[in-house]
């Protein structure tokens, strides 16, 4: 089908159906009639609908083609001016196909193929990220679509997909945890003497031996409870030395058993379950200890996944693997797969170092700061004692790092003293890991970008001094 015939100069009108499939492209050359007219080459593109198009789409297209053909008819009439043959068909018949070319829709652009997101690996954890957690990541937009996405992962106990997305998520990649890894070190990395830390109001000696005067206390009751039990059984049942001296020895086994089997879990559970019954401060100073650990590691960027605030719920949650031995006192479970993995290759990143070392210590300056004492840590100072050793400190350089993580420590347990009695709060009240992450992130104000450099490390001397200023009692 053409809209003109090369030969004769005729002019058709165009035929077939408006419902056909594709199109054409149809030439239209030089006219060789008996007067000659300019020689001009237009080319006209006819999209014609399939039968899925709207009517409107097809009433617009048929306008549009009548209208070509008749005006490209109209070009036969010859006009004579000063004897120059005329021809106005052209451009009428430009106008006419330009405006079809506006009514007609183009061909539809095939849309781009969307790439899988690679994975890549986060600079501060160290870890790969899959691209499906990173595409997690950017779906959530709020504080609460993380914690849901998190509880997700510790309820399958897959803390290394957990501490991913919220490494994922923190405010330096343009997530909405604020405070996740916000690298909260508030004094310049340096040898602080013990002079510098009094003066600061810290009482390093609970640093160094912390006395947990009310389980003492109650293994101490316990004894003499034992002793006085084992002295009225003889006299009531007229015992001789041998029976009692039986009985005593009796009770000594079983307590070394406890001790080298479960490492003493059988009596730790005893005598905490005591303590919570009968002193009330005691439930709230365990609550503020494991507040300290919570606040602090969150900060510092170890995504915490559970506590315990007793040996029984120690014992409920991992007796069924470990028996006795999983009856600790109290604790908080970490997602730090990056630092496990750094010590079983025995190369230590300074920044893991400094969170271990901060986190161990965060139970007892949140004790100090907020009871003015610290009982409990014990363990955790055991734990920070054998890392360094196992890391071939010597006596120099740890104290160097244990001081500054010191204080350290304090200055963000006193900066965020509020907050860390919040979470103790919501802890006795059963809060999820989840709950708590929302309370930080809601309490916590972002820091200023000025107030810490790229290390997280204050940049400002003129602002640290004032906040020193600020934290004195």
């Amino acid at each position: 089908k053409g809209l003109r015939n090369g030969g004769d100069g005729g002019v058709r009108r165009i035929g077939g159906r408006l419902g056909a499939r594709g199109h054409e492209t149809i030439p239209m050359a030089a006219w060789n009639g008996p007067h000659r007219r300019p020689n001009f080459e237009l080319r006209a593109q006819r999209h014609v609908y399939s039968s899925s198009s709207s009517s409107e789409g097809r009433g617009q297209g048929a306008s549009a083609l009548d209208s070509l053909s008749s005006l490209l008819g109209e070009a036969e009439v010859e006009n004579t001016k000063d004897g120059e043959s005329v021809a106005e068909g052209p451009s009428r018949g430009s106008t006419a196909l330009n405006s079809l070319s506006a009514l007609l829709p183009g061909e539809p652009s095939p849309e781009p193929t969307k790439q899988p997101t690679a994975p890549a690996q986060d600079a501060f954890s160290g870890l790969i990220i899959p691209g499906d957690i990173a595409k997690e990541a950017d779906e959530c937009k709020t504080v609460a679509d993380v914690t849901k996405a998190l509880g997700t992962y510790i309820e399958k106990d897959d803390t290394k997909s957990a501490l991913r997305l919220a490494a994922q998520c923190r405010s330096k990649k343009g997530g909405p945890l604020q405070n996740f890894a916000s690298r909260h070190i508030v004094v310049p990395k340096k040898d602080y003497t013990l002079d510098e830390l009094e003066r600061q109001s810290i009482n390093t000696t609970a640093f160094i031996a912390p006395v947990d005067d009310t389980l003492d206390d109650i293994r101490l009751g316990g004894s003499l409870a034992a002793f006085s039990g084992i002295l009225a059984l003889g006299y009531a049942f007229h015992w001789g030395i041998a029976q009692a001296l039986f009985c005593i020895t009796g009770i000594f086994g079983l307590s070394a058993y406890d001790t080298l089997s479960n490492n003493a879990g059988g009596n730790l559970l005893i005598v905490d379950t005591i303590g919570r019954t009968i002193f009330p401060k005691y439930k709230r100073r365990v609550a503020v200890h494991e507040a300290g650990h919570f606040l602090v590691s969150y900060l510092m960027g170890v995504l915490p996944v559970e506590y315990t605030l007793s040996a029984l719920e120690s014992y409920q949650k991992r007796g069924n693997d470990k028996g006795l031995k999983s009856a600790v006192q109290a604790g908080t479970r970490f997602a730090d797969e990056v630092f496990k993995k750094e010590i079983s290759s025995g190369s230590i990143r300074a920044r893991s170092l400094d969170q271990f070392t901060c986190i161990s210590l965060a139970g007892i300056a949140s004790e100090l700061v907020l009871l003015e004492k610290a009982e409990g840590g014990r363990s955790d100072l055991v734990q920070l004692d054998a890392l360094l050793f196992a890391l071939r400190f010597s006596p120099q350089r740890a104290s160097f790092q244990v001081r500054w993580a010191v204080y350290n420590t304090v200055s963000l347990i006193r900066k965020h003293k509020e907050t860390v009695e919040e979470v103790a709060t919501a802890m006795e009240k059963g809060a999820t890991v989840q709950d708590l992450i929302e309370l930080l992130e809601e309490r916590i104000p972002p820091p200023p970008p000025e107030e810490y450099n790229e290390d997280g490390y204050v940049a400002n001397t003129a602002l640290y001094e004032q906040q020193q200023q600020q934290q004195q009692p």
